[in-house]
């Protein structure tokens, strides 16, 4: 039987899969705008993203509801279930484009994208740095604990110490995510940096530490540089709103899931 993670982490290969055939077919131009309908506001990518987090946050109350853990624990899971949800139905903004209900004067006033949601009151510059800087933390992080041990004695990593570090494929999951944005523009700059420093970190720490590639990580690694490339070369399809991100979204929620499904098992060799 397979395991959940093992389950999540298929969900993640389709996930991968469909996101280069769309930009290959749309940068080849097969089908010039295959990518911009699969990403557009409602489409298939921004769907599956709140199907995700739906059975993400659903998964939480029921592990919490079925948990022996102490009552900390369960209410811990409780919470992120709810906010799961919140997250699923801020995506679909409340159901208003499934409904087709209209959006209050005063909110639509301060929305930029005039929807029915909250998170879009918020500058989407803004919005981005606080949903993805913590995401750099899961990918910098298990990587210069794995080349630099005597970290994670230090005063303030010392606080976190018993949170189980994401795996090399968790972490690869992740940087593939951050390649999925409006390459060769200089907003984005800064995103393209910590991507191919993020791949060159991974390899560097493959080589100092053989343990952080004994479960197939070369291979996986080989295959996110690939996907970069294919990304980086295929900018013209690419814009900086509303296309790329939503399936960025959607790579870091599977990404997430896959770290936290693992919480409860063993931690994985490669970081040790």
């Amino acid at each position: 039987m397979l395991s959940v993670r093992r389950l999540i982490f298929a969900s993640y290969i389709i996930v991968a899969l469909a996101t280069v055939y769309a930009v290959l077919v749309s940068r080849i131009g097969f089908d010039a705008s295959m990518l911009a309908r699969w990403t557009e506001e409602g489409g298939p990518f921004e769907n599956a993203t709140v199907a995700a987090l739906l059975v993400f946050g659903i998964s939480c109350w029921v592990a919490a509801w079925r948990s022996s853990q102490q009552k900390l624990g369960r209410v811990l899971l409780t919470l992120l279930g709810f906010l799961l949800v919140v997250a699923a139905m801020e995506e679909m903004s409340w159901g208003q484009r499934v409904v087709g209900f209209e959006t209050p004067e005063t909110l639509e006033a301060l929305n930029y994208q005039g929807e029915f949601n909250i998170h879009n009151l918020v500058d989407s510059q803004i919005f981005a740095a606080l949903v993805h800087t913590p995401v750099y933390l899961l990918i910098y992080g298990p990587m210069f604990i794995a080349l630099f041990p005597a970290i994670i004695n230090r005063p303030v990593v010392r606080l976190v110490r018993n949170v189980p570090i994401p795996d090399g494929h968790n972490v690869l999951m992740f940087i593939f995510g951050t390649g999925l944005h409006a390459w060769a523009m200089p907003i984005t700059l800064a995103d393209s940096i910590a991507c191919v420093a993020a791949l060159v970190l991974f390899g560097i720490v493959m080589w100092r530490r053989p343990g952080f590639s004994r479960g197939g990580e070369q291979l996986h690694w080989l295959l996110v540089v690939i996907a970069t490339l294919v990304f980086a070369f295929s900018y013209s399809v690419f814009r900086y709103e509303n296309m790329q991100y939503e399936i960025r979204e959607l790579v870091v929620v599977i990404g997430v899931a896959y770290w936290l499904a693992g919480w409860g098992g063993e931690r994985d060799v490669a970081l040790e």
